[in-house]
C-alpha cells in the first residue's frame, strides 16, 4: 500500500500525536508498505527524509508547539499523485488535513482520519475561546468527516463523544501503541537507577510520584499538584516530579514554594523520549488528574515499565487502568493522595500492581496498533463498508 498522513503535528515536536505518527509510519514501512507524510515546517528541525513533505508555517501561539500550515492544496494534490498514492490518512482538522481531504476527493481516493483532541477542552488557547460555543465546535468537526470513509477513535471516550453528534458516522476503536522494546522495566541497571536519581537529588529511600505531560490548564497539573500537597507535607522523602513543560509550570512553582515543598516538587523540564525509561524507573506511581485526554501514551508508557498508576476517573483510561488491578481511578481530586500512599505504603500490593500493569499493557503494543490500522486500511480499501 501507498499510504498519505497528513498532519500540521510532526518532528521535531514532541508530544503524544507525533509520537502515535512517527510508530505507525516506521511500523507500516518495516512491512513493505510507502508511507508519506504532508506536514509543515518547524524551526531547527532536521529532516532528510525524502518521504516527508513540508510547507511553511506560523506558530500558533509563542508558548505553544503547535504551528498553522500555509498550505497549498494544489501542491498537496501534485504530492499525492506523484506519490500514487492509495489512501489518505488525516490526523489533523485543520489545514494540511483540509488539503489532505480535496486531493482525496480529486482522485477519489479512500479517506481516513483519528481524532487525537478534544477540543472542547482546549478552548483557553484561542483568545475568547471560552465563547465559543460546543456546537460551533462539533458543526467544524462535521463539515471536516463529512466526506471521510472511516474515523478511528484511540479509546471509547473518543467514540462517545463523536457518535453523540455523528450518529450515523463509521467509527473504530484502536487504541494508541507504544514499543515494548523501548519502554519496559528491565532496560537499566541498578547501578543507572542509582545514578539517575541522583542526577535529580533524589535519595535511596526517596519514594516518587510521577507526572509526565505538558503543564497546562487542560491537563488540571495545578489542580494535581494540590491535591498532592497534604501527603508531601506529611511524608518529606515523599517527591512529586512533573516532567514536562508548559504555562502552568511558574504557578506551580509558586505554590510549592508557597508550601515549603521547594526540595519535594521536581520540574526537570523535557525529556528527550528516548530518555523517558529512565525517568519511569525512578517512579513508584504514575499519577495524573487530567480529564481532557483521548488516550494518552503516557500512561501506557508507564504500565509498560510497570508502574501503578492512579489517575481521575475518565472515559480516556478505561482500559489502560483497572481499578484495584493496576491502579486506581478516583472520583475526585480529593480521593488521590490516599490511593497513591496506599500504593507507596504497601510493597506487596505495589508489586502485584506493577505485574498487572505490564500484562495489560502487553495489549497496547506499537506492532497491535500497526496490526489494526493496517487491516483497517486493507478493509477500505478492498470496497465499500458494510
Amino acid at each position: 500500500m501507498r499510504v498519505g498522513i497528513m498532519t500540521d503535528c510532526y518532528t521535531p515536536t514532541k508530544n503524544g500525536v507525533v509520537t502515535s505518527i512517527i510508530q505507525l509510519k516506521e511500523g507500516l514501512e518495516q512491512r513493505g508498505h510507502h508511507v508519506v507524510v504532508v506536514t509543515v515546517d518547524t524551526p531547527h528541525q532536521e529532516d532528510g527524509d525524502a518521504s516527508v513533505y513540508r510547507f511553511p508555517s506560523i506558530p500558533f501561539r509563542p508558548d505553544i508547539e503547535i504551528r498553522l500550515g500555509l498550505v497549498n492544496p494544489r501542491t498537496v494534490y501534485q504530492i499525492v499523485r506523484q506519490e500514487r498514492i492509495d489512501l489518505i490518512h488525516t490526523h489533523t482538522e485543520f489545514s494540511v488535513g483540509w488539503a489532505g481531504r480535496l486531493a482525496a476527493g480529486k482522485l477519489g481516493l479512500p479517506l481516513v482520519h483519528t481524532a487525537h483532541t478534544m477540543y472542547q477542552d482546549y478552548r483557553h488557547y484561542v483568545p475568547g475561546g471560552e465563547l465559543v460555543p460546543a456546537a460551533m465546535i462539533r458543526g467544524w468537526l462535521k463539515l471536516f468527516l463529512r466526506n471521510h470513509n472511516l474515523l478511528v477513535c484511540p479509546s471509547i471516550k473518543a467514540q462517545k463523544h463523536f457518535q453523540s453528534f455523528m450518529p450515523h458516522a463509521r467509527t473504530v476503536i484502536i487504541g494508541n501503541g507504544v514499543c515494548p522494546t523501548r519502554f519496559r522495566p528491565d532496560l537499566l541497571t541498578d547501578a543507572e537507577k542509582a545514578q539517575a536519581r541522583h542526577t535529580l537529588g533524589l535519595s535511596p529511600s526517596d519514594k516518587v510520584i510521577l507526572f509526565v505531560g505538558r503543564l497546562a490548564p487542560e491537563k488540571r497539573v495545578v489542580e494535581l499538584l494540590r491535591a498532592l500537597t497534604p501527603l508531601l507535607q506529611t511524608h518529606p522523602h515523599v517527591k512529586a516530579m512533573f516532567v514536562g513543560g508548559g504555562p502552568s509550570q511558574n504557578r506551580m512553582i509558586r505554590a510549592a514554594g508557597g508550601n515549603d515543598l521547594r526540595d519535594q516538587v521536581l520540574f526537570p523540564g523535557y525529556v528527550e523520549w528516548e530518555q523517558m525509561p529512565r525517568v519511569y524507573a525512578m517512579a513508584g506511581v504514575f499519577v495524573t488528574a487530567s480529564l481532557s485526554e483521548v488516550h494518552p501514551i503516557t500512561v501506557i508508557e508507564a504500565a509498560m515499565c510497570g508502574r501503578p498508576i492512579v489517575a481521575r476517573r475518565d472515559d480516556s483510561y478505561l482500559d489502560l487502568v483497572r481499578d484495584g488491578y493496576n491502579g486506581y481511578l478516583v472520583d475526585a481530586d480529593s480521593q488521590i493522595a490516599a490511593r497513591v500512599w496506599e500504593i507507596l505504603n504497601d510493597e506487596a500490593q505495589w508489586r502485584a500492581f506493577s505485574r498487572n500493569a505490564l500484562a495489560l499493557s502487553a495489549g497496547f503494543s506499537v506492532e497491535v496498533h500497526v496490526d489494526r490500522v493496517e487491516s483497517l486500511y486493507e478493509q477500505v480499501l478492498s470496497g465499500p463498508l458494510t
